[in-house]
C-alpha cells in the first residue's frame, strides 16, 4: 500500500522479498548482498528494512553508485532512531543519501549521522485523496470522532477505547482498520471495518483523532485533510506544521486517551468556526511537489 513502492515502480524494477521464515536473518543478508554485488547496481533504495540498513552501513560503498537509505519514524529510543538504522551512521559514506517525509526526523538524522547535512533530503509525502468530503456540516455538542489506519502498537488503537470510555455522553468514535475488537459494552465506540484510505471510509464525521506514537508526515492525516476533516493528534512528526490541534503523545494507552479527550474537549468548543483551508493548501502543495522531489533525487 506504500506511495513510496507505487512511485518506485515506474522507475525500476521491484522484487518482492517474501516473508516465509526460510533463511534467518544473517542468511538474507548474505543472499542479499550477494544479489545486489552481483546486480551492479546505479542506484539502490532502501526503505525501513533493517537488513537492508545493515548492508548499507557496512558495504555501502560497493553496493552501488549511489545509495538512498529512507527513514520516517521519530520515536525517541536510547539511540534516537525507531525505522532508522539500528546502529551510528558513522564515517565516509561517499555514496549515501538518508531520505525523509519531515522536517524533525531530519533534524534527528542530521544530529545523528556523521554525513553532510546536504544529504539528509526531506521528499514531501504524497496525498492521493481527491474524493468527497468526509466532514459533518452540523454543529453539535455531541461530536462524530474518525479513526482510521493500521492496528498496531505505534498507532496506539487502545487509546480511542479509553477515550470513548471518558467521552460516553460527549462524542460517538467510528474505528475502521485491522484492529482488533476489545470486548466492551460501549454505545459510542463503533468497529466499522478494513481501512483502505479514505476512499473506503463511509459516513461523515467532526473531527480525525490521532493517536500515535511514532509518525512522519503520516498520508493518513493528510487524506483527512484533504477530505476537509480537522485533525487532532499527538504531537509526532510534522503535524504541528499542518496546522493540526496537537496533545503530547505517551506510551501509556490510558495517559494518551486522556490527552486526546483534553483536545477533543477543547475542539469541541471551536468545532464550528474550525478553517481546514490552511491545512489542505499545504496537503495541496506536497502533492504537486511529490513528482518533481522524486525526479531529483533520481538525478
Amino acid at each position: 500500500k506504500s506511495p513510496w513502492l507505487e512511485e518506485a515502480k515506474k522507475h525500476a524494477k521491484v522484487v518482492q522479498w517474501h516473508r516465509r521464515k526460510v533463511l534467518n536473518a544473517p542468511e538474507q543478508a548474505l543472499a542479499l548482498q550477494r544479489a545486489l554485488i552481483q546486480a551492479e547496481l546505479d542506484t539502490l533504495a532502501v526503505f525501513n528494512s533493517q537488513i537492508g540498513w545493515a548492508l548499507v552501513h557496512e558495504n555501502s560503498q560497493v553496493l552501488a553508485k549511489k545509495v538512498i537509505a529512507a527513514s520516517f519514524a521519530t520515536i525517541p529510543l536510547p539511540m534516537g532512531f525507531t525505522s532508522c538504522p539500528p546502529f551510528h551512521l558513522k564515517g565516509d559514506h561517499p555514496t549515501l543519501t538518508l531520505l525523509t517525509d519531515n522536517d524533525r526526523h531530519a533534524a534527528k538524522l542530521r544530529d545523528y549521522c556523521d554525513i553532510p547535512a546536504d544529504r539528509v533530503v526531506v521528499i514531501p509525502p504524497r496525498v492521493t485523496y481527491a474524493g468527497e468530503s468526509k466532514r459533518s456540516g452540523l454543529t453539535k455538542k455531541h461530536i462524530r470522532v474518525l479513526w482510521a489506519g493500521r492496528g498496531t502498537d505505534e498507532k496506539c488503537p487502545l487509546a480511542v477505547l479509553y477515550a470513548a470510555m471518558a467521552m460516553r455522553d460527549e462524542a460517538d468514535f467510528h474505528v475502521f482498520g485491522d484492529v482488533p475488537v476489545v470486548p466492551h459494552a460501549l454505545d459510542n465506540l463503533k468497529y466499522r471495518g478494513p481501512f483502505d484510505g479514505f476512499e473506503s471510509i463511509d459516513g461523515t464525521f467532526d473531527v480525525y483523532l490521532m493517536t500515535s506514537l511514532s509518525e512522519g508526515c503520516p498520508n493518513t492525516a493528510l487524506e483527512a485533510i484533504m477530505a476537509d476533516l480537522p485533525v487532532v493528534a499527538s504531537d509526532v512528526g510534522d503535524l504541528k506544521k499542518l496546522s493540526c490541534v496537537v496533545y503530547q503523545a505517551n506510551t501509556d494507552p490510558q495517559r494518551m486517551a486522556a490527552n486526546a479527550v483534553t483536545a477533543l474537549r477543547a475542539f469541541m468548543k471551536t468545532v464550528g468556526d474550525f478553517d481546514t483551508a490552511k491545512p489542505k493548501l499545504i496537503a495541496t502543495g506536497f502533492a504537486e511537489n511529490f513528482e518533481a522531489s522524486i525526479k531529483a533525487l533520481a538525478v
